[in-house]
């Protein structure tokens, strides 16, 4: 879009076509620009950004050598590859079993080690910033079988893409960066009335008396329950007979 550039990098000369579970729409319509250029540098413009790429630094990928994106509106980014968001604004984690209070800045996250069923939290950033712009890096995403129905992953048909990046320029804009990225990352369904109200769910070995002993109680204190989910030990495990 206007705002939103994939940037590729590739030693082959063949570029990645396929979908990744990130992005799952690769083929958005093709947005006002305009494209200047000479033996060295390529610059590229639309009405929001303007991307300015040095051919011939012998650099191998992207580098701030090479590679610069200055936004065109009232809020002014001048980015480069390596450049820290300080502006990033917190995501998502894995898990908050056990962990009481817990900050969503990741480079904390990262910093303590924090762990949860011997598991790292997965922290992510959100597609936001304070600063006005975000880079999110799909080189490591799955990519998905274009001739599979089911829409299954090709882990062993890797990102041909040595750099595959993804760059929102919008400012403070968040609501129009939402926006372009469900052009890209697809669909998102209305969520059912239901999944607003109460939530029960407990990682534990129930059985099927376990499981309506706590329904009764909902119904014994008359408290409303909405959704009731199982986690994943709903199945036999470990030799369980439950």
């Amino acid at each position: 879009t206007g705002r939103l550039i994939r940037l590729e990098y590739t030693d082959t000369g063949a570029f990645e076509d396929r979908a990744s579970t990130a992005f799952v729409n690769r083929n958005l319509g093709t947005p006002k620009f305009g494209v200047q250029q000479d033996n060295e540098t390529t610059v590229i413009k639309t009405d929001f950004l303007s991307l300015t790429y040095k051919e011939n630094s012998n650099d191998e990928g992207f580098t701030a050598a090479n590679l610069d994106i200055k936004t065109l509106g009232d809020f002014q980014v001048d980015w480069a590859p390596g450049m820290q968001n300080t502006g990033a604004l917190p995501g998502a984690i894995k898990s908050l079993d056990g962990l009481g209070v817990q900050t969503l800045n990741c480079t904390v996250i990262e910093e303590q080690n924090i762990e949860i069923h011997h598991e790292k939290l997965h922290c992510n950033w959100a597609l936001f910033s304070r600063s006005g712009w975000t880079v999110f890096d799909d080189t490591p995403s799955p990519m998905i079988d274009p001739n599979d129905p089911d829409g299954w992953w090709q882990l062993d048909q890797p990102n041909a893409n040595k750099q595959d990046w993804y760059f929102f320029g919008h400012g403070l804009d968040y609501i129009a960066a939402l926006r372009d990225y469900r052009a890209v990352g697809g669909v998102i369904p209305m969520l059912p009335r239901q999944v607003f109200g109460t939530w029960w769910t407990r990682w534990f070995n129930y059985n099927t008396n376990g499981i309506k002993d706590v329904v009764d109680n909902f119904r014994m204190y008359s408290l409303p329950l909405d959704v009731l989910v199982y986690d994943m030990n709903w199945h036999t495990k470990d030799g369980s007979p439950d």
